[in-house]
C-alpha cells in the first residue's frame, strides 16, 4: 500500500476515476438501478461524494482497500449493466469518460494495485 499512497500520479488518477464512476453511476436511470438492484449504487455513489466533497480527509487505506476488495467485482457488475444497456445511452453526455474509468480501474485490479505505470499501462 505505501507504494500506492507514494504514487502520486496514481493515486489522484484512481480518486479521479472513482469520481467519474460514481457521477456516472448516479446518472443511472431508476429502471436500471431497479433492475441491477444487486449492483451497489449508493457505495458507488458515495465514493465519489467522500471524494468531491471531503477530500482532504480521504483515508488512502480506505481507497486501497475498495480498489483490492469493491471494485473487481463492482466493475464486473458495471461491464454487465453497460453491455445490456447499448450504445445510445453510453454516449450520452453522462457518461463521458465512463468506459476509461472502467478500463483503468479495471487495468489496476488485475494489476493487483501495484503502482507500477507500465504493468497499469499495459494490461
Amino acid at each position: 500500500m505505501a507504494e500506492f499512497v507514494d504514487d502520486t500520479l496514481l493515486f489522484e488518477a484512481v480518486l479521479r476515476n472513482l469520481t467519474v464512476l460514481g457521477e456516472a453511476a448516479g446518472r443511472f436511470d431508476r429502471l436500471w438501478t431497479t433492475r441491477y438492484s444487486d449492483a451497489p449504487w449508493v457505495a458507488i455513489t458515495g465514493i465519489r461524494h467522500r471524494v468531491v466533497h471531503d477530500y482532504g480527509h480521504v483515508d488512502p487505506e480506505i481507497v486501497w482497500d475498495t480498489v483490492q476488495e469493491d471494485v473487481p467485482a463492482i466493475l464486473k457488475k458495471l461491464k454487465r449493466i453497460l453491455s445490456d444497456m447499448g450504445s445510445d445511452t453510453l454516449s450520452s453526455p453522462g457518461f463521458r469518460g465512463f468506459h476509461g474509468s472502467i478500463g483503468l480501474m479495471s487495468a489496476l485490479s488485475e494489476a493487483g494495485g501495484s503502482s507500477s505505470h507500465s504493468q497499469v499501462g499495459n494490461r
